[in-house]
């Protein structure tokens, strides 16, 4: 899910650079390319909205509470083809057996919207609100990102190591 969302942004990015380009000089044809650079963005929230608001949503009653539920029923569909539906949608009762079950929609497209904020924020004074602070406000966040590798791999040891020392331990009682 986040390698497609990854993707599909680079190439929508890529696209509108391309399209920019093509546009020339002069403040209009500057203002058309960022306005060009939240392609990205619009598309993810045209999925989003598609997806919410389209053929696949329906207005459902949950605990009292109404609510819009973007499922979609694979009626009739093998199991086969109920696991591809699944990799890009949410499929209406059915279980997809994966633990971290994260299909392209509608994940994709918030990975893909949320390139808006990027574009809006990145590019502003905003960027800049915690350099008075020197870098202290993130000090603990750099480190384990110095140390992801370590911490990754150790995990692995660690945790077993946990498990099997709690084995033991109730095993003692």
């Amino acid at each position: 899910m986040l390698a497609a969302g990854v993707l599909l942004y680079a190439i929508l990015d890529e696209a509108a650079i391309s399209v920019g380009e093509l546009l020339g000089k002069g403040k209009k044809a500057n203002i058309a390319r960022e306005i060009l650079r939240l392609l990205p963005g619009l598309v993810g929230l045209m999925f989003l909205f598609w997806l919410f608001c389209g053929g696949f949503a329906r207005l459902a009653e949950v605990n009292g509470i109404w609510d819009v539920i973007g499922n979609f029923e694979a009626n009739g569909a093998t199991v086969a083809e109920k696991d591809i539906y699944s990799i890009f949608l949410y499929v209406k009762d059915y279980y997809f057996r994966s633990g971290d079950y994260f299909p392209i929609l509608p994940w994709s497209a918030l990975v893909l919207a949320g390139g808006i904020l990027g574009r809006l924020i990145y590019h502003t004074s905003a960027k800049y609100a915690f350099r008075p602070l020197d870098g202290a406000w993130n000090r603990g966040m750099c480190a384990i990102g110095r140390h992801a590798a370590v911490i990754y791999v150790a995990h692995m040891l660690v945790i077993p190591a946990y498990f099997a020392l709690g084995a033991y331990v109730f095993s003692l009682f």
